[in-house]
C-alpha cells in the first residue's frame, strides 16, 4: 500500500526594521508567515498554554523540558512561549529537504550570545543580523524575544528567505497549512502536526491501490478513487487538560461521509502501511463526517513524543548562554559566587543531557520492538534517527558521540529492513498464472429464426486452471520470509539494548554522576 504509505506521510529580523504588531499580540499565522512559503509541513506549538495546563502543572513539565529540552517532544529552547516551525517534506520518503522556526520566547538573549554558546559566526544579510551556527544553520532575530532559524541554508538561500520574512507583504503558507495552524488561535490547540498532500498523488497511483484495497471493496471505487484524489491533507491535533487528547485528521476535497463503514479499519491501514502506528490508535474512536476522516481518542506521552518527531530541527539552540537564561526566568536573587567548572565538569553536564536525549529514543524503541510489527514502527525509528543525528555534541564525550551514531545507525538498519522485506513481497505478489485453458461453446435460452427453422443460440466460453499450491507457496515464502525479518530486527534491538547498559555504566564510572 504504497500510495497510503505517501499519503499520512503525508505533516527574520531585524534591529531596526518595523514590525507590524508587537511580539506579545502577534497571533500564530502571523508568526507562521516569518516561515519559508514553500513548507509542506508544519508544527504549532503554544507551550505556555501547555506548561499551564492541568497536566503540564502536575508533571512540571515547564521545568522537565528545560532540564531535558533534547528528549521532550520538540527541541526548542526552555523559554520558548510560541512556536511554529515548518519543513519541506519529500513526501515519498518523508525526509526534510529544509526545515525552519519562529518562535517568541520568554528571555531576550543576543545573537552574540547564540553564537558564542554555539561557536557561531555573525554576519549580516541585507541589514538583518544573523549568525551561522554549525552544520549550515542560520539564526536571526525578528525582533524582541522574537527569533527564526533555517536549516541546511547557504548564504543566497537565507537571503531570499529573509528578504521574504520581512517584506510587508509577508507571503502565507499554502492555504490548508495556514487554515490548520489557525486552530492554534480559534480553537486553543495547543500542538498542531499539519502536512498539505494536494497534488502529491498521483491519479492512476490512486486508482490502482483503491482498486487492490480489500477494505474499499464495498464502496464504489470510481467515486472512492476519486475522493482520494482531492485529498487536501493530513493533521493532528493535540489538546491538553488533565491528559493528553489527540485526533489524526484526513481532509478532503469532496464528501467523505461514504468512508464512514471503513473508518476504522482504513485509517489503521494508511498509518500501519505508512509505518507510524501507535499502540492507543486501536482504542481510538473513527468518523467519517463531511469533508474529513478522523480518529480521535487519549494520547501516551510516547505517542505525543513520536508523532512531532517528524520534524527534528533542534530549535534549542537559540538560548543564549545559561547564566544570562538563568538570570531572566528565576526570581531575581543576589548572585550567588561559584568557582568556574572545569574542562571535566563541563564534559560530564554535556554527556549525561546527551545520553538522557539518546536513551530517551532508546526506550521508546523497547515498545516498538514489542509492537505486532516493526514495519508498522518504521516511520518512528527513521525519526529518532534523525533527531540524534540532530543532536548537539558540544563537549559531550567523543565516545558517546560514537555510541549515539551507533544508535541512530542501528535504527536505520532496522527500517531497511522492515522496508526491504515490503518491497520484496510486493515484488512476488504477481498476478496469479494460468496452467491450462480450455475454450469452446456453451447452449443458451436464447433461439435464432433462420428462416422459419429455429435454432438454439449458442455462446463461446472460456476457463483457466490456476496453480494454487505455487500461491500457497509464495504466500509462506513471504510469512517466513517477514518472520526471518522480526526476529533479526528484536535481535538487532536487543543487543542495541545491552550495549546501552553497558555505556551508562561506564559513564557513570567516568564522570560519577548517574546516568
Amino acid at each position: 500500500m504504497s500510495f497510503f504509505r505517501r499519503s499520512v506521510a503525508m505533516i527574520a529580523c531585524v534591529g531596526s526594521l518595523a514590525v507590524t504588531a508587537t511580539v506579545d499580540a502577534q497571533t500564530f499565522v502571523e508568526l507562521s508567515r516569518r516561515l519559508p512559503s514553500d513548507a509542506n509541513a508544519v508544527i504549532v506549538v503554544n507551550a505556555t498554554a501547555m506548561y499551564d495546563s492541568p497536566l503540564g502543572k502536575k508533571e512540571n513539565w515547564r521545568e522537565k523540558f528545560a532540564d531535558a529540552a533534547e528528549s521532550s517532544p520538540l527541541m526548542l529552547p526552555p523559554s520558548t512561549e510560541r512556536a511554529v516551525l515548518a519543513a519541506e517534506l519529500d513526501i515519498a520518503s518523508l525526509r526534510p529537504e529544509w526545515e525552519s522556526a519562529v518562535m517568541t520566547l520568554s528571555v531576550d538573549p543576543t545573537l552574540q550570545q547564540v553564537a558564542e554558546r554555539h561557536h557561531g559566526m555573525v554576519d549580516n544579510i541585507g541589514n538583518v543580523a544573523a549568525v551561522w551556527l554549525p552544520a549550515d544553520v542560520c539564526v536571526v532575530k525578528f525582533g524582541p524575544k522574537l527569533f527564526s532559524m533555517l536549516t541546511n541554508a547557504n548564504r543566497q538561500e537565507a537571503t531570499r528567505w529573509i528578504k521574504e520574512a520581512t517584506d510587508a507583504k509577508e507571503e502565507p503558507l499554502s492555504a490548508y497549512l495556514e487554515h490548520s495552524v489557525s486552530y492554534a488561535d480559534t480553537a486553543g490547540t495547543q500542538m498542531i502536526l499539519a502536512v498539505d498532500l494536494a497534488g502529491a498523488l498521483r491519479t492512476d497511483a490512486i486508482r490502482a491501490q483503491v482498486a487492490e484495497s480489500k477494505i474499499l471493496d464495498p464502496l464504489d471505487e470510481a467515486a472512492t478513487a476519486k475522493l482520494f484524489d482531492g485529498l487536501q491533507g493530513v493533521k493532528f491535533g493535540v489538546i491538553v487538560t488533565d491528559k493528553l487528547n489527540g485526533k489524526l485528521q484526513f481532509d478532503f476535497e469532496g464528501d467523505a461521509s461514504a468512508l464512514a463503514p471503513v473508518a476504522k479499519p482504513l485509517i489503521l491501514a494508511i498509518v500501519g502501511s505508512a509505518g507510524a502506528m501507535l499502540d492507543e490508535f486501536s482504542d481510538w474512536k473513527a468518523e467519517a463526517k463531511g469533508t474529513s476522516l478522523s480518529l480521535e481518542g487519549e494520547l501516551t506521552p510516547t505517542g505525543l513524543r513520536r508523532i512531532f518527531s517528524l520534524l527534528s530541527i533542534d530549535a534549542s539552540v537559540i538560548r543564549g548562554s545559561d547564566p544570562v537564561v538563568a538570570a531572566q526566568t528565576l526570581p531575581v536573587a543576589p548572585p550567588k559566587k561559584t568557582p568556574p567548572q572545569t574542562p571535566e565538569e563541563i564534559a560530564a553536564k554535556a554527556s549525561l543531557r546527551y545520553f538522557k536525549a539518546v536513551d530517551k529514543y532508546i526506550e521508546d524503541s523497547k515498545n516498538l520492538n514489542r509492537a505486532g510489527s516493526l514495519q508498522q514502527a518504521a516511520l518512528w525509528l527513521e525519526n529518532f534517527a534523525r533527531r540524534i543525528d540532530n543532536l548537539s555534541t558540544r563537549n559531550v564525550d567523543p565516545d558517546l558521540v560514537k555510541f549515539g551514531a551507533y544508535v541512530s545507525q542501528t535504527f536505520r538498519y532496522v527500517v531497511d529492513q522492515a522496508y526491504g522485506i515490503e518491497d520484496k513481497i510486493a515484488q512476488s505478489e504477481q498476478p496469479e498464472q494460468a496452467m491450462t485453458y480450455e475454450t469452446g461453446y456453451i447452449p443458451t435460452f436464447r433461439t435464432v429464426n433462420w428462416g422459419g427453422y429455429f435454432m438454439r443460440q449458442y455462446a463461446p466460453y472460456y476457463k483457466a486452471t490456476y496453480n494454487a499450491q505455487a500461491d500457497r507457496e509464495t504466500a509462506q515464502k513471504n510469512a517466513d520470509a517477514t518472520y526471518a525479518m522480526m526476529q533479526e530486527a528484536q535481535k538487532t534491538m536487543a543487543e542495541l539494548q545491552k550495549n546501552t547498559e553497558t555505556v551508562r555504566k561506564n559513564l557513570t564510572e567516568k564522570f560519577k554522576l548517574t546516568f
